[in-house]
């Protein structure tokens, strides 16, 4: 297993990840046989924690009506 850790000071999370997800399938053309690759931390948790956060302002929404 090889970790690649990166900060993306003064560019905004969203933006990196676009960036790395146009970059990804032409590396998977050149890895091994069997090789896998993950992206791991904030980046990963930034779609479920949005969608948290969507359906949290809906509710709320919602309750201030009733």
């Amino acid at each position: 297993m090889i970790n690649v850790y990166a900060s993306v000071e003064g560019r905004d999370l969203g933006g990196v990840d676009t960036a790395i997800q146009k970059v990804l399938p032409t590396l998977k053309n050149k890895l091994p046989r069997g090789t896998q690759l993950f992206r791991r931390g904030q980046v990963s948790t930034m779609p479920s924690s949005l969608r948290d956060y969507g359906a949290g302002v809906g509710v709320a929404i919602v309750l201030m009506y009733l």
